[in-house]
């Protein structure tokens, strides 16, 4: 903002520009002695003679309408000749009528519309003018903060000069139209001199021939008003040496025959000219309003002249103007009132407008008080005329208020009256108007841009008007008024709307196109108004923009120094528009940083050119430069011309085709113009340069993709070595699983660089891609490499002869793939540096290769740094070393792309063969997919150990989350010499359906008796095997509780999947589990025989009983202790301590269950064994990372969570299907179903939140976990605390901490962990009696069988009996109302009987505490128990016993208290059945049956 003076001295001068270019004319009347005394000092006019004091009246006070006094600072008036008001060519028909539309005078007979803009390009053109504004306004940039704060706030003359230049002249060329009275005379000055013989006669001629019906002012334009202040002066001459007192007694005689409006001026009173006095003349007569005269000006005025026409002007403004001003305002204004108040002059102007007839060529009475249509304006005496000249005198004296009422009055009715220009001038003055009101009152500003925005609109339907003149400077004066009150006070938002509207920028039609120089010093001020819209927030793209159009229009204009200015400025900022910087510029301003000069603001374009804006800015900026390119080569600077046009050679965004027939014409037209002028300025630089080389250029989008540039050893392996995040893991893998080994952890860093042997070659794939929408063609392809640890000297390395002769052509978005081929014959490290090339044949081109490396994340410092940091490229990077092993991969029956069912095992043969120059030796394989592909002929690093028969055995295993690790191919003292292979057996699976890309890694370990250094002793091979596995078998299993014991049932579906439609035989189901085992003597048939046969699309469900293992010792093994590690784990992860890296949890006893005997080898079973284990840890971390996201590492989810849970039951379906070739082996594999969980869940989170007197603390808890417990829990309250409290969002530096505490807790409690469930079963047990007599068979005794199915926690029960139902009914008559219907409805069905309930008698409460048995006080069911709770049914009442009828029981609910391990007294979680129906008949009478059905199954 400006400081309060500042800002006085912006609001005074708006007032002063505004009322200079709307100033009082005064017409200047005069003899021709006072020319005679006017000649000696170059004047021909007395107003000539007064124009340097136009604008020296200053501080004088005007009064109001309301009386009230207002100190101007100036008031400026204007003197012209009265013979400037008369039209230049009056035509007779025309001049009868006014319309002078072809010869509209201006304030100099010279100088017509449109020469003022002859005269503007003349003066912009101008080269002296052109240098001298250089220098008075140097180019700036808004980019840089100092120069933007300049541009923001600089004057306007400080800024483009030249347009104050223009403005002035605009302003101060004055017309006479119809539509405002701003131009017509106000006053006139009548002049005499002594010199006259009849002075007195003089001013009497005078005054005859400025009467309405003499003057040819008043006579050749009808619509000025005669009646003008008539001012009378005496011009006493001094040289003549006449006596001032005659002067005086002849001025006395004037003012008692014309009032007091008269004046003595005293002139030629110096002797000799004086070069300060002529100065004052020769500057203000300098702008062109005047002829200048030949002869020096003032040549006999002195200092006593000067002041006394100073204050000549004066007394004439202050005394005799303003006053007579203020006096017709005041009588105007009573005038208009009365006549628009009254009722006659309602009816009148209605009369007036609907009934009056069209007026012809005569001027009767009747149309001198309207509109004359034909001529295009309104007489004098018309209401309309008179309230226009009253709102421009009010205007002038200052009262805005009173101006803007009476012009919003009568631009209405112009409108009405369908004059358009004079509606438009209203219009403009209106909305000027208020915004003078602003500046007096300094009050907040509005958009009034609506006003000017409409009298644009009215002066385009004036336009055609053929009494209207052409209205071609009105707007644009009006926009410059309106554009002076908008910076005066600092309100910029309406401003470029309103500049470009009367430019023609807007896209609206409008005459701005023809103001040819203006329109674009118009469009450059939109520039600079929307820069100074918001000084913290500039609107940057508006501003380049604009600058554009501007710059178009300077071009079309001539002005080479402004249109290269304003491209120039227009250029810095597209070339910093990458991405918007939302919190610096709300609109346009961003930048793209400076990270990696090669390949970011590469990569930064590509980005911007595929958002909204960035087709659009891309189109523009290459414009820019085209632009800048043409007139730097049409000025001679081919040097400067290449530069420009160089940045023209982009893509155009949006365009992803690359077929030459679908590409855009417009596109391929622009593109081959940038690329024929860019070809010709470096043709034109080359002939002007006397260098003999060359320099070469960088071209803004490079051809060379360097995202898909990197060294391969041959063009052969290129897909095999391919860099990825695969590739990356798995080495990672095996740097972890080497950390023990000193020698190898420090040459690891070996084989992330490509190495190759000196008797290799190999190959540099470049990826070019052609941007433009044009054929290219490059040649003399040239790679240059360096060395980055100067080991050795890059011009070593050698390309072949092809490549230097190789010519490539690129048709349009054409993208190639080459392989540049080179070799080195000395050891050492290379970097591909740069490519270089030649475009066109002509010009050298050279493209550094400057990739970046993978981002750096693995500190703390490096995750946190704003500033991205990236490590080393490798992928460019060639290593030649010595001869050296290379390893060649090869399967030999199968091809790279395998055809598999899901789940189907295959062994395929791998050929492993030594191609390099020395032998190998300690060779392993990994792989990214360890459930998919595993060893089958090599023994496993940890088999697990098994004991007992073949149908149940023992496995003994690691319960880790541990990955998989390497698997040796060679023996501990094997070596693989040079040119020897070996075959080793594969096992790949079907691991999941879809395509399985798997990821072999090879590493090996050069012979001892070849190793040079240490960084040399490892090498690598890659090799990639695809698998599609389709559907063969779909397993399901459903789960629910056995009829007796503590056991499970197993309801397992197969359905048969396979394409070829095959029937698919179930060999062996086998159940893996550390606490369950396969009861299959319980078992009607084994499992395996049941579903031994599957036809195509059909489902066959076998049974299989699970019971609990019989040994103690693996009961008391799945306990509760064996989820004691991942609690432990859990509490440190909650208190936010770190959690023990090395604890593991312990090895897990698995008991294996086969429903068949198991006849693999050896090494078979221990590669099945190992899919089995990899698949089952694959699962298990899939399914801990979607079950916990708050724990995002995957290594602490491994040191946290077991491989199996205590409860867990894997179930394993072998199938075999017949072989797809003649000969070959029967097809086989294993479907996996993981994670059945048997048995209620327990929340096993409730631990982590126990305190330690009330948890059921293990023998091996510490006081350590105790702590960790309380910790937890204060941890807990003190975060559920906030967020009951709403202060989850608290200053604090722990906020974040507490944030992911509070959500690993709700994680927690929202997983399976915490999912407490009822441990209670219930059955129902239906008994009749054989009591002979008939009454006793009414009531049947009912037995409630509960189990409780949990291993730890004991339960209380009470099951509540529904009484609601009426036992005693009427039986014969339900049977006889029954009848009827069961003969009409049930005749289908003569078995149905009618169903009854059955009411429960006796006791109605059971509680677990009244079963049979010692329960003691506390009744608890403890775990594994069966208790008996004994009820007693009763059927109705009836004669014949109830016979007919089938009576089921009644309904019943049961409520279960869960308690935990140690037998609190508080439970930790209540159930509610809810009613529930049993369901079940009770046996007829005299029957005798028993029924027993499942009433209430677990969870």
């Amino acid at each position: 903002m400006a400081h309060p003076s500042s800002s006085k001295d912006r609001i005074d001068s708006a007032h002063h520009q505004i009322h200079h270019a709307l100033a009082p004319r005064i017409a200047v009347l005069q003899t021709g002695d006072v020319a005679e005394t006017l000649s000696p000092n170059g004047f021909e006019e007395l107003a000539t003679c007064l124009r340097p004091f136009e604008e020296s009246v200053r501080g004088v006070t005007v009064r109001t309408s309301q009386l009230e006094s207002k100190q101007c600072p100036t008031f400026p008036v204007q003197f012209e000749p009265l013979s400037t008001f008369a039209a230049q060519d009056r035509r007779s028909q025309s001049g009868a009528n006014g319309n002078e539309d072809e010869d509209e005078g201006t304030c100099d007979r010279s100088i017509r519309p449109g020469e003022i803009l002859d005269r503007i390009s003349a003066h912009t053109l101008a080269s002296s003018r052109a240098k001298s504004w250089q220098n008075l306004a140097p180019q700036l940039d808004p980019l840089d903060p100092s120069q933007l704060a300049q541009l923001q706030h600089s004057p306007i003359e400080d800024v483009a000069p030249w347009f104050t230049d223009a403005r002035d002249l605009v302003l101060s060329t004055r017309s006479i139209t119809r539509h405002e009275t701003f131009g017509h005379p106000a006053a006139v000055i009548l002049a005499v001199s002594n010199r006259s013989p009849d002075p007195m006669n003089a001013f009497a001629s005078l005054y005859a021939a400025t009467q309405p019906e003499a003057c040819e002012a008043f006579t050749s334009r009808p619509y000025v008003d005669p009646n003008v202040l008539r001012y009378y002066v005496l011009v006493h001459d001094s040289s003549q040496g006449t006596d001032i007192e005659e002067s005086k007694i002849l001025l006395d005689s004037i003012k008692k025959l014309y009032g007091l409006n008269c004046c003595i001026l005293i002139l030629n009173s110096g002797s000799s000219p004086s070069p300060e006095i002529s100065d004052l003349w020769s500057t203000s007569l300098s702008s062109g309003r005047s002829r200048a005269a030949s002869s020096p000006y003032a040549s006999l005025f002195d200092g006593e002249d000067v002041k006394r026409l100073r204050a000549f002007v004066r007394e004439l403004v202050a005394q005799s103007l303003i006053p007579w001003m203020e006096r017709s305002v005041g009588l105007w204004n009573e005038s208009v009132i009365a006549s628009r108040k009254g009722v006659a002059g309602r009816l009148f102007g209605a009369g007036r407008k609907f009934f009056a007839s069209g007026t012809g060529s005569s001027a009767g009475k009747g149309e001198r008080e309207g509109w004359n249509p034909q001529g295009g304006y309104y007489l004098p005496t018309s209401l309309e005329s008179q309230t226009r000249r009253l709102a421009d005198f009010a205007f002038l004296i200052r009262d805005y208020k009173l101006a803007a009422s009476h012009y919003d009055v009568i631009r209405k009715d112009f409108v009405g009256d369908k004059a358009y220009r004079h509606a438009a001038a209203a219009t403009e003055m209106f909305g000027l108007a208020h915004l003078m009101m602003m500046l007096a009152s300094r009050a907040s500003p509005i958009d009034v841009d609506s006003y000017l925005a409409g009298a644009a609109q009215l002066h385009r339907s004036a336009a055609i008007d053929p009494a209207g003149d052409s209205g071609l400077l009105e707007p644009l004066r009006a926009v410059l008024l309106y554009y002076e009150a908008y910076r005066a006070l600092e309100f910029y938002r309406p401003a470029p709307a309103a500049l470009l509207r009367v430019a023609g920028a807007n896209g609206e039609a409008s005459a701005g196109a023809d103001l040819e120089v203006m329109s674009a010093m118009l469009i450059e001020q939109a520039a600079l108004a929307s820069l100074r819209l918001d000084a913290q927030r500039p609107a940057l793209r508006k501003w380049a923009f604009y600058l554009i159009m501007a710059g178009h229009r300077y071009g079309q204009s001539g002005a080479k120094m402004l249109c290269q200015r304003a491209f120039g400025q227009a250029r810095g900022v597209c070339l910093n528009l990458r991405r918007p910087k939302r919190k610096e510029f709300a609109e346009e301003d961003g930048d793209g940083g400076d990270e990696d000069k090669g390949t970011a603001a590469a990569e930064q374009d590509d980005q911007d050119q595929q958002s909204n804006n960035g087709f659009e800015w891309a189109l523009i900026r290459s414009h820019v430069e085209h632009e800048l390119g043409k007139q730097a080569l049409n000025d001679g600077r081919a040097e400067d011309a290449v530069e420009h046009l160089l940045e023209t050679l982009r893509p155009l965004p949006g365009i992803s085709t690359t077929s030459s027939e679908e590409m855009p014409d417009a596109f391929a037209s622009t593109h081959s113009s940038y690329f024929r002028d860019f070809l010709a300025a470096y043709g034109s630089a080359t002939a002007a340069s006397q260098a003999a080389d060359q320099a070469e250029l960088e071209l803004p989008h490079p051809l060379v993709d360097l995202s898909h540039t990197c060294i391969q050893r041959t063009q052969s392996s290129a897909s095999s070595m391919s860099e990825g995040p695969e590739w990356l893991a798995l080495e990672t893998a095996f740097t972890a699983s080497q950390q023990s080994n000193s020698r190898a952890a420090s040459s690891l860093a070996s084989m992330d660089n490509l190495a190759i042997s000196q008797d290799k070659a190999f190959a540099l794939e470049v990826c070019i891609e052609n941007p433009l929408c044009i054929p290219l063609s490059i040649s003399d392809l040239c790679t240059s490499f360096t060395s980055p640890d100067s080991t050795a000297s890059g011009s070593g390395v050698v390309a072949d002869a092809e490549i230097a002769t190789r010519q490539i052509e690129l048709q349009p978005r054409e993208r190639k793939i080459l392989h540049l081929v080179h070799h080195c014959p000395t050891v050492g490290r290379y970097r591909a540096a740069s490519i270089s090339y030649r475009l066109a044949g002509q010009v050298p081109i050279v493209q550094p290769l400057n990739k970046r490396g993978p981002r750096l994340n693995a500190t703390v410092q490096q995750r946190r740094n704003k500033i991205a940091q990236y490590g080393e490229d490798q992928s460019l990077v060639i290593e030649v070393r010595p001869p050296h092993p290379e390893l060649e991969v090869e399967l030999v029956d199968c091809a790279e792309k395998v055809e598999m069912g899901l789940g189907e095992e295959r062994e395929v043969t791998m050929r492993l063969k030594n191609t390099g120059k020395a032998g190998l030796r300690g060779l392993v394989i990994l792989s990214d997919r360890a459930e998919a592909v595993q060893i089958a002929d090599a023994a496993s690093a940890s088999p697990p150990s098994s004991e007992g028969s073949s149908q149940e055995e023992e496995m003994t295993i690691s319960n880790a989350l541990t990955p998989s690790s390497p698997a040796s191919l060679l023996a501990a003292d094997a070596t693989l010499i040079p040119g020897e292979c070996t075959e080793r057996r594969l096992l790949l699976r079907g691991a999941s359906l879809g395509t399985i890309h798997l990821h072999l890694l090879f590493v090996f370990q050069l012979a001892s008796d070849t190793v040079a250094t240490s960084s040399t002793l490892f090498g690598k091979a890659r090799y990639e095997l695809t698998l599609h596995v389709q559907p063969v078998l779909d397993i399901g299993v459903e789960i629910s509780p056995s009829r007796e014991g503590f056991a499970y049932s197993l309801a397992i579906s197969a359905l048969n999947l396979t394409p070829q439609r095959e029937p698919i035989e179930v060999t062996n189901v086998a159940f893996l589990s550390p606490r369950w085992r396969c009861d299959y003597k319980a078992s009607s048939l084994p499992a395996h025989e049941t579903l031994a046969n599957l036809p195509p699309g059909q489902v066959v469900t076998a049974y299989v009983n699970i019971a609990e293992s019989s040994d103690e010792g693996v009961r008391k093994s799945c306990g509760g202790v064996a989820m004691d590690h991942t609690i432990r784990q859990l509490r440190a992860q909650i208190v936010a301590r770190d959690i023990d890296r090395n604890a593991r949890p312990g090895e897990v006893k698995l008991q294996l269950s086969s429903s068949s005997m198991i006849s693999d080898s050896n090494k078979q079973q221990e590669a099945r064994t190992a899919l089995l284990h990899a698949a089952r840890t694959a699962w298990r971390e899939t399914s801990l990372a979607r079950e916990f996201p708050t724990i995002p590492s995957l290594e602490d989810r491994r040191r946290i969570f077991p491989l199996y849970q205590p409860e867990d039951l894997d179930v394993v379906v072998e199938w075999q299907l017949p072989s797809l070739s003649e000969g070959a082996p029967a097809r086989t594999g294993r479907v996996f179903i993981f994670g059945l969980s048997l048995g209620p869940g327990i929340d096993t989170v409730r631990q982590l939140f126990t305190d330690s007197s009330q948890s059921n603390a293990t023998a091996s808890a510490s006081s350590e976990a105790s702590a960790a417990i309380t910790e937890a829990n204060s941890a807990r309250k003190k975060i559920t605390g906030q967020e009951s409290q709403g202060q989850g969002h608290g200053r604090s530096m722990y906020e974040e901490t507490d944030k992911q505490r509070a959500a690993l807790v709700r994680n927690l409690r929202e997983s399976a962990l915490a999912n407490e469930e009822d441990p209670l079963v219930v059955d129902i047990d239906v008994t009749s009696t054989h009591s002979p007599a008939p009454s006793s068979s009414r009531f049947v005794p009912v037995i409630f069988r509960v189990r409780n199915m949990s291993t730890t926690r004991s339960a209380r029960c009470t099951i509540d009996l529904d009484a609601a139902v009426e036992s005693d009914v009427d039986i014969a008559g339900a049977v006889a109302a029954a009848a009827p219907s069961q003969q009409q409805g049930d005749a289908g069905h003569p078995n149905i009987t009618p169903l009854r309930k059955a009411a429960w008698v006796g006791r109605l409460t059971l509680r677990s505490s009244d079963a049979t048995g010692d329960r003691g006080a506390s009744g608890l069911v403890k775990p594994r128990e069966t208790i008996l709770l004994r009820a007693l049914a009763a059927r109705g009442t009836t004669t014949g016993g109830g016979e007919g009828f089938d009576w089921e029981l009644g309904d019943w609910s049961i409520k279960v208290d869960v308690y935990a391990d140690e037998g609190q007294d508080e439970a930790i979680a209540h159930f509610n059945s809810g009613r529930l129906r049993s369901g079940r008949l009770l046996p007829r009478a005299g029957a005798s049956t028993v029924d027993r059905k499942v009433e209430k199954p677990a969870a």
